[in-house]
């Protein structure tokens, strides 16, 4: 498996996974409670747009980028940091790796940032696995990357 990941990465950079947890998979019922976030009316949404694409917002690296005429990208979506999961704890004002991620109010989609912070624990977790798969693929210490992601 290392190998078929280590091949996948170093080629395609791509690839698929299968089998997960039950706790990291997105169902269907998951992903479509997950996805309440874009039905928000336009005006909420902009709240927590990114500062590229409203220069009176102060998110720099986390929030909402929006589906853009002319660029190809074809997506939009908000970029969520590791506040979600430890608060107040990982945000630094100074550093906008570590700003905070605009979201929306609790009373705007209950149970949202739940689902969304447990998701991102899920994914972690996920990605901390692929990493150290990725590691003994290259024939390093398994842990080799860790630091990394702290």
């Amino acid at each position: 498996m290392d190998a078929a990941i280590l091949h996948a990465a170093t080629t395609a950079g791509f690839l698929t996974i299968s089998g997960l947890p039950a706790s990291a998979s997105l169902t269907a019922e998951r992903r479509k409670f997950l996805l309440r976030l874009f039905s928000l009316p336009e005006k909420e949404i902009r709240k927590l747009w990114l500062w590229d694409f409203d220069h009176g917002q102060k998110n720099v690296y986390r929030g909402w980028f929006p589906l853009q005429n002319g660029i190809p990208t074809y997506k939009e979506g908000i970029d969520i940091g590791p506040d979600i999961v430890d608060g107040k704890v990982m945000v630094e004002a100074e550093d906008p790796l570590l700003s905070a991620t605009p979201l929306p109010g609790e009373d705007m989609l209950p149970g949202w940032h739940a689902a969304a912070r447990d998701y991102y624990m899920a994914m972690t977790k996920t990605s901390a696995t692929l990493m150290c798969s990725i590691a003994r693929g290259l024939c390093l210490d398994e842990k080799t990357f860790d630091a990394a992601f702290d």
